[in-house]
């Protein structure tokens, strides 16, 4: 039940991946919409066990630009001190230590 997975994501803070991988693109575009309604942020992650498979984030980018994702919901296409930012805040509310 993906919706109960997302509102899970949502009330933790938790950022969801984006699996760039070819073979996986996994959280599909299609659900985007009921994680962004939701407030879940996201990283695009290119999946690469070796420099080659670093290509595969534009895969990810596809995903998130198909799901009318913004940069503003892709955790990793935020400036490093935001990104810092909202973990520490998160640390804060839930108590978590990523």
């Amino acid at each position: 039940d993906i919706e109960r997975v997302l509102e899970a994501a949502a009330a933790a803070g938790a950022i969801v991946e984006i699996n760039a991988d070819p073979h996986r693109l996994d959280l599909s575009w299609e659900h985007w919409p009921t994680g962004r309604r939701l407030g879940v942020r996201t990283a695009v992650n290119p999946d690469a066990h070796s420099t080659g498979g670093l290509g595969n984030v534009r895969y990810g980018v596809n995903i998130a630009r198909k799901a009318w994702l913004t940069a503003d919901d892709v955790v990793n296409a935020w400036p490093l001190e935001r990104v810092e930012a909202y973990l520490a805040e998160r640390r804060e509310r839930h108590g978590t230590t990523a």
